[in-house]
């Protein structure tokens, strides 16, 4: 069944020069924001990357709304270019955006170059089958609105104290009704990464880390793609651009590197 659904307009944050020749758009997870991204997105921009972060629906200062499917965040998402009508040069989704910016693709189909050159998802929360769990809804329900910046801490060592407090920032600006609304239904949108036509990097956490959301079969499997590429981060959790943002902003450099060169603008006419 078709889900309508009414987009929305999204703030953003930026990093880098306007008129950088590379754009890249990031995409936070559940209970995040765009500001989750600073370590990433700076890092990108003094490579000479323009880099935008967005809030997600329901999340930082997006407004908010009555349902949260996959195909809404999808819908919102869509309406970002770095110029009108022009292509990000690289999407970047991390759990929940991961599964946004695959959801997106697959809304476009052979079109999803005139949205986006290239992905990299971080640990994507591709494939949920089934409705959250009860003891799922109450631990991200417990996180939102009312953060322990000392537990996520102590549950976190290796992050840096920013992301703490980035994470802390987050999390009391969603609700726990809009979490709740997030998990209720389930999505597969992994047929979109398994049939897409432009260049995918699947980076998933160590597998014997508790909160991955990639599997590695999942990720060898959508890896039979030859436009996919699929990496293990080794020792990373779920939140890779946390612990390794090295990792995520090389993958990025990569796909940029390996994108041809944008055909020139016809001149105008005399």
């Amino acid at each position: 069944m078709t889900v309508h659904v009414t987009p929305v307009t999204l703030p953003t944050l930026q990093w880098g020069e306007p008129d950088a020749p590379r754009t890249v758009l990031l995409l936070h997870g559940l209970t995040s924001a765009a500001g989750t991204w600073w370590r990433v997105a700076d890092s990108l921009a003094a490579t000479g990357v323009r880099v935008v972060a967005a809030d997600l629906r329901g999340h930082g200062r997006a407004p908010r709304t009555l349902s949260y499917p996959i195909a809404g965040f999808a819908a919102d998402v869509l309406q970002l270019h770095p110029a009108p009508g022009a292509p990000w040069d690289a999407v970047v989704g991390h759990s929940l955006g991961g599964a946004t910016a695959a959801a997106a693709l697959g809304t476009l189909g052979d079109a999803a170059s005139t949205w986006a050159r290239s992905a990299v998802l971080v640990d994507p929360a591709l494939r949920r089958l089934e409705p959250a769990s009860e003891a799922l809804l109450a631990g991200m329900s417990a996180e939102a609105e009312d953060p322990d910046a000392a537990r996520i801490a102590s549950e976190n060592p290796d992050w840096h104290a920013e992301d703490v407090h980035q994470k802390v920032v987050a999390a009391r600006l969603i609700s726990k009704d809009t979490v709740r609304r997030v998990l209720s239904d389930p999505w597969d949108e992994s047929p979109a990464i398994a049939g897409t036509g432009i260049p995918v990097t699947l980076l998933g956490a160590d597998a014997t880390a508790p909160d991955l959301a990639l599997t590695p079969a999942l990720g060898a499997e959508l890896a039979a793609n030859p436009r996919v590429t699929y990496e293990e981060v080794v020792g990373a959790h779920h939140s890779i651009h946390r612990t390794h943002p090295d990792v995520v902003v090389a993958a990025v450099v990569a796909a940029l590197a390996a994108l041809p060169a944008r055909s020139p603008s016809p001149s105008p006419s005399a």
